[in-house]
């Protein structure tokens, strides 16, 4: 498939085919991009949506995926999903700063799911520390901006404090799903010296993770920042 432009996805092979890898197949074939693939953990899920059982896979098995995916051709954009474990944080970091791999956009997954942790405690840290700032973009829910950010989210005005603590961790924007403003939902794209938010309209309901998989794809079609973020929505609808 010459001349169509390669974006790499670090996530997990998750059962449902709803989530990791497979989601984000579908978004890059949607966009017309090709996928290079790394497994950073193996997931279990429900058919209720919950993760029943997390495998990590070893941190040298994951930078060799990585080395491969970045030597398979000119490499537009990196996406980052679920990883599982700080060993997995550093190991995709340090592929990232080694390699000079740009456009990184990562969607932090690191709550709980079926009474599970998703992420350790030291990887939320290494997360915020090693990953964010190699990142040109991060798409996160309150929660998420909240554990990055070290703030309690309880609202608009603390949803925009934790965003503003990303931000100071080096990342050049951060995407913020579903911020509540009256009766509308918008999302908000927060970077160090601008402020744009539009509805979030048709397909408000789509998962944050493929929404994130879709800016990533549109980045590495070429699409300026603020278009792809706009654009996700439509995408990650159109890839079901």
């Amino acid at each position: 498939m010459g001349g169509r432009p390669v974006m790499i996805a670090a996530g997990a092979a998750d059962t449902s085919g709803a989530a990791g890898l497979a989601l984000y197949a579908r978004v890059a074939a949607a966009a017309g991009v090709d996928l290079r693939p790394v497994t950073a953990c193996v997931t279990a899920r429900d058919r209720e949506g919950r993760v029943r059982a997390v495998q990590a896979v070893a941190p040298r098995i994951i930078a060799r995926q990585m080395d491969c995916a970045a030597q398979s051709g000119e490499v537009r954009a990196v996406f980052v999903g679920m990883l599982a474990r700080h060993q997995a944080v550093d190991a995709v970091a340090e592929r990232l700063r080694r390699r000079e791999l740009g456009n990184v956009v990562l969607y932090p997954v690191l709550g709980c799911s079926g009474g599970r942790a998703l992420m350790t405690s030291q990887g939320i840290k290494r997360t915020a520390l090693g990953l964010v700032p190699r990142c040109r973009l991060v798409v996160c829910e309150a929660d998420a901006a909240g554990l990055l950010g070290r703030t309690e989210v309880r609202g608009r005005e603390s949803f925009f404090q934790a965003a503003n603590c990303v931000l100071e961790r080096g990342s050049e924007a951060v995407l913020m799903l579903g911020i509540r403003k009256g009766a509308e939902v918008l999302d908000v794209l927060l970077a160090k010296d601008s402020v744009t938010e539009w509805p979030a309209g048709d397909g408000a309901d789509s998962v944050g993770e493929a929404l994130a998989a879709a800016c990533c794809a549109l980045l590495a079609r070429g699409e300026p920042l603020e278009a792809a973020a706009r654009g996700a929505r439509a995408l990650a609808a159109e890839a079901g």
